[in-house]
């Protein structure tokens, strides 16, 4: 990830520490950083996600109905540029 990417992320960060499967919505333009610690699997519910891992060379996008397997280390920050929904697992 860029400098400038990381710093606007970092600006519109939110960060979620639950581990419910409960759907989450961030607003357009919003991104998310997503706990660590164990391996889970994001779920689009809405919309789209762009998700950028911690030492993987290509971000990853799901529309609504997709899911992506995350290894249990390394930083997850996710967006929806138009706003949207997600879920853990």
């Amino acid at each position: 990830m860029n400098t400038n990417m990381a710093r606007i992320i970092d600006a519109l960060q939110v960060t979620v520490a639950s581990d419910s499967p409960a759907a989450r919505s961030l607003l357009p333009g919003q991104a998310a950083s997503l706990p660590t610690g164990r391996a889970r699997t994001v779920s689009c519910r809405s919309g789209w996600l762009w998700l950028t891992r911690q030492g993987d060379a290509e971000d990853h996008v799901l529309v609504a109905g997709e899911s992506l397997s995350l290894p249990a280390a390394g930083k997850v920050v996710l967006s929806c540029p138009q706003g949207g929904s997600y879920s853990l697992a």
